[in-house]
């Protein structure tokens, strides 16, 4: 045994390995570089968040002022009188729409009485559906002329329930009758003629 061999009882400090230690240390960097990168696009996505509530407040306030402008743009006493114009223009409508034009009746029997039939008075009334009650006296040359009469008035839509009635003779021998007829409402208002001009 060498004299000179001191033995020592104190363990030696093992020296680590190199290839570990290199291995922690760059799988704590990579942990470390994701993190970093996560944190800044949070940020950034905060960020940009904020800035478009932002945005959004600002054009939203800004369309509120221009709609305000735009009420107060409108004058009180403009508004009022649009009001009464309408209101008149209403009243108008209602009363063309409940108005009677008669003419088309007396077209209807202009072109649709015979020669031989002669009416000698007329009236009429409307009823509450808005129908028109017809209601004439004639006279007539002869019974025959009278029969074809209400045939031809018969074929007519616009005389409904056309009725003949009352004969008589006359002192000249012609054949006197009375004639009642409904004429629908659509062929004696208003609007229906001018409905029928504007298509003209």
């Amino acid at each position: 045994m060498d004299p000179n061999f001191k033995p020592s009882f104190i363990p030696k400090k093992i020296t680590s390995d190199p290839q570990k230690t290199t291995y922690r240390g760059s799988r704590i960097s990579i942990f470390s570089l994701i993190a970093v990168v996560v944190f800044i696009v949070t940020i950034t996505a905060a960020g940009g968040v904020f800035f478009y509530q932002k945005t959004l407040v600002k054009q939203l306030n800004e369309k509120n002022a221009e709609l305000i402008k735009a009420k107060q743009s409108f004058e009180t006493e403009t508004v009022e009188e649009l009001i009464r114009t309408s209101k008149r223009i209403s009243a108008a409508k209602t009363l063309l729409a409940e108005h009677i034009v008669v003419h088309p009746i007396f077209e209807l029997l202009s072109e649709n009485t015979l020669q031989t039939v002669q009416f000698t008075n007329f009236s009429y009334s409307r009823s509450s559906s808005g129908e028109v009650n017809l209601s004439m006296n004639g006279k007539a040359k002869s019974f025959d002329s009278v029969a074809l009469q209400s045939d031809i008035f018969g074929q007519e839509k616009n005389f409904q329930n056309p009725v003949f009635s009352g004969f008589n003779q006359d002192e000249d021998g012609n054949v006197t009758f009375s004639f009642t007829a409904t004429v629908p409402a659509s062929f004696v208002t208003f609007t229906s003629e001018s409905d029928e001009e504007a298509d003209e």
